[in-house]
């Protein structure tokens, strides 16, 4: 038998193809579906107030974590419901959350300026639903009572950018 260059590529592309595939599938098969939206407000005292809603499914917790992507990423505040809901909202910073949550960590009382936080919300422990916000200790001042803090796609759809947004926008963008 005559081998010819295209056969004895294709043999050896077929193994590199195979495992290209299996990757893709476990990358999808581990990334959980965004389902809604998450932000940041402050109540009528001024204290941050996490804000999350789903579009299918309950929330049943949400994580503070500082500098997510980095080896100085640190958890700085978690959060579980009693009562899992498609809107949530409850106090970051103490006094801890009013009832119906359990405080596993509380938030930080201030903000540490040059980090990146990242606040998750989750429908099973430790698995991302809806869209997380990243932000940082400088873009607190443009957050109030009825301003929500978003992360919000560039024109690419490919980074997140912090956007100031009404409650009732807020509500509207987390299925839209």
């Amino acid at each position: 038998m005559i081998k010819t260059d295209r056969a004895c590529d294709l043999r050896q592309a077929v193994p590199a193809l195979i495992m290209l595939g299996a990757v893709v599938l476990t990358i999808a098969a581990c990334s959980p579906e965004v389902d809604g939206i998450t932000g940041l407000t402050r109540d009528g005292e001024g204290r941050l107030v996490g804000l999350a809603q789903a579009c299918q499914g309950k929330l049943v917790g949400a994580t503070l974590v500082q500098d997510a992507n980095t080896q100085r990423s640190e958890h700085v505040g978690a959060w579980v419901t009693e009562a899992p809901s498609a809107q949530m909202s409850w106090a970051l910073q103490q006094p801890f959350s009013p009832n119906g949550w359990r405080t596993w960590r509380p938030g930080p009382q201030d903000l540490a300026p040059d980090h990146v936080y990242t606040l998750f919300v989750w429908r099973e422990e430790n698995v991302t639903n809806a869209a997380p916000l990243d932000f940082t200790a400088e873009d607190l001042p443009t957050v109030g009572e009825g301003r929500v803090l978003i992360s919000e796609p560039d024109a690419a759809g490919e980074t997140h950018r912090p956007a100031v947004v009404s409650r009732d926008e807020f509500n509207r963008r987390a299925c839209g």
